[in-house]
Order: structure tokens, then C-alpha cells, then sequence
């Protein structure tokens, strides 16, 4: 895995022969973990555990393993920012958990909010993902280029992390827009983020 040229990479030694190595390491925007197996592995779930700092721990079960061969990583982007996280990976077979690994500590990066969107220009609709950096009220509007409110398809508090949402280009009367250029804002505590939006009918 590419990660792993950028990260001190472990062997493991207490699980006897299931994983051979595994890394966590700052990547944009959160933190990855890789490991390595050493047995092809048919059937069975991961199941990730995280604890911050001083020690609370909370199960990911939303996380997304991917895998290429032996190879597994997944990206924890539910995270705050210059915090310390480890990781604990366990294999789920036949309703037994089996303990794989656990990382050493790890320093989150400084995160920033971000609106990314695909695809641009659009024509009917667009997603749109944004990153927020703190738990609290989150707001993400349609403006114009007159700087007219379209439309309000955020407002309410949200956790630390990416979120997606669609603009169909309408307002909120549910009125269709015009083909041109708006601009999608983003506002996360005191943090605010712009990105353009080209709109084609």
C-alpha cells in the first residue's frame, strides 16, 4: 500500500501469524491504518475500535475497509484536529471477535474545512462533499452570482468529518434555475469555504 512508504511499519508479534505488519500514520484529512495479512481471508468482518487521548474508545462501524489482495486500509476522517488516536483491529469470524493489532498513538493533522463537487459543471444534479472540522452548527448554501440566497441545503448541527449532499439546481420553492455560475458556501463554527458551481441545462 502506498501509505506505508511514509509510515514506521510494525511487525507483529503477538498474534502469531494472521498479520505480518501494520502502519497508522497523518494522512489529509484523518488518519490510515494499513495492515497486511498473511492467509486469504474468504469470509469474516473487520471490526475497528478507536480511543482518543486519555482512553475513551468508540467502535467505527461505519468504517470502510478496502483491500487489495492481503493488503487492508481504511481512512478515519471522524476526527479532530492535532488530537491523539490509536486503533484497535479485530477480525470477526462466526460471531467471535479475534484481536489482530494495535497502533501506537497517532497525531491527527491540522484539518480545514473543504467543499469538493462532482461532477462540475453539472446537468441535473451535483454532489457535493464538505468537511468540517468541529461538532457544532453547520450551514451550506446556493448563492447566485448576485449574491441571491437559492437555496439552503444544510442547516443543523453536525458532527466532526465529510458529508455529502445533492443540489438538483432548484431553489427552495422547488423552482428550476437557469443555466450559469453559483457559488456553493460553507460555514462550520468560525471556519468558512467557498466553491463555484457551474450549472448546464
Amino acid at each position: 500500500l502506498g501509505g506505508c512508504r511514509y509510515a514506521t511499519i510494525r511487525p507483529l508479534e503477538t498474534v502469531g501469524t494472521a498479520v505480518s505488519c501494520f502502519s497508522a500514520f497523518a494522512a489529509e484529512g484523518g488518519i490510515c491504518v494499513e495492515w497486511t495479512m498473511n492467509e486469504t481471508r474468504e469470509c469474516g468482518d473487520f471490526r475497528i475500535t478507536r480511543f482518543e487521548n486519555e482512553g475513551e474508545s468508540i467502535l467505527l462501524d461505519d468504517v470502510a475497509v478496502e483491500n487489495s489482495g492481503l493488503n487492508f486500509s481504511f481512512s478515519d476522517r471522524a476526527i479532530s484536529s492535532e488530537r491523539s488516536y490509536r486503533y484497535q483491529v479485530y477480525l470477526e469470524e462466526d460471531g467471535d471477535a479475534r484481536f489482530l493489532f494495535e497502533t501506537d498513538a497517532v497525531e491527527s493533522p491540522r484539518l480545514s474545512i473543504y467543499i469538493v463537487n462532482y461532477p462540475n459543471p453539472f446537468n441535473p444534479r451535483t454532489e457535493i462533499s464538505y468537511f468540517n472540522t468541529v461538532k457544532g452548527p453547520v450551514s451550506l448554501d446556493i448563492f447566485d452570482v448576485s449574491g441571491r440566497l437559492v437555496r439552503r441545503l444544510v442547516d443543523k448541527t453536525q458532527s466532526v468529518g465529510e458529508h455529502r449532499v445533492f443540489w438538483d439546481g432548484t431553489d427552495d420553492s422547488g423552482a428550476r434555475q437557469s443555466s450559469g455560475i453559483y457559488f456553493c458556501k460553507l460555514k462550520s463554527g468560525k471556519n468558512v469555504n467557498s466553491r463555484k458551481l457551474v450549472l448546464l441545462r
